[in-house]
């Protein structure tokens, strides 16, 4: 199935993966991240949290700042499809593990071939080459890092309540927990929510 998703993003044009080097390219790969992210965030209707100024400055002052050392610690790469970023990894390197930070996906008609596989996959295989042992997918229960990953850190959250307030709190937050776990592992209902909430931002605007 990948393979056949490289072949039809080939099809429409000049399909390659880039590793970003230069300090201009990468701040300006961080504008199309940032950009494709609102868009994703815009489509779901929640709270963008790479909105903020001092958010956008501290990712722009790591690649800053990563230019003045003769080994770079970051790797900034995307899926372009002719030049045009299709989707952007952003993330630190340390030692021999990739830890990725932010990864972005064009909203355009291509993300239903998942440019941002594509991009994993190819990301995985440059690390590779460059004997980089382990990538670092981060914190969340998606699909393709239960698919990829094959080790794992448990992280627990730990609520306790002291009043019916809290108890009744608690509850609400498990609800929510268990909605969000559900929808997360069902493909087929995710996708439909994430188009029923892109035909209610059309019909909205």
């Amino acid at each position: 199935n990948d393979r056949r998703v490289e072949r039809r993003l080939n099809e429409q044009g000049s399909l390659d993966h880039h590793v970003a080097i230069a300090k201009d390219e990468r701040l300006q790969l961080v504008d199309v991240m940032l950009a494709q992210k609102a868009e994703q965030f815009e489509l779901l209707q929640i709270t963008n949290p790479y909105k903020s100024p001092e958010v956008v400055a501290f990712y722009k002052n790591l690649i800053i700042q990563d230019a003045n050392h003769a080994v770079s610690s970051l790797y900034i790469s995307a899926v372009r499809l002719d030049q045009e970023p299709l989707a952007v990894n952003f993330g630190i390197l340390n030692r021999n593990e990739q830890q990725g930070l932010i990864t972005s996906m064009t909203a355009s008609e291509q993300r239903r071939l998942s440019p941002g596989r594509l991009l994993m996959i190819k990301t995985n295989a440059y690390l590779s080459s460059s004997n980089v042992q382990y990538h670092d997918f981060g914190m969340g229960e998606f699909n393709y890092k239960k698919e990829w990953c094959d080790q794992d850190v448990d992280r627990h959250h730990v609520l306790m309540a002291f009043s019916l307030t809290g108890h009744a709190f608690i509850m609400a937050q498990k609800a929510k927990q268990s909605l969000k776990s559900t929808l997360n592992n069902h493909i087929a209902l995710k996708s439909m929510l994430k188009r029923l909430r892109h035909r209610a931002a059309q019909s909205k605007n």
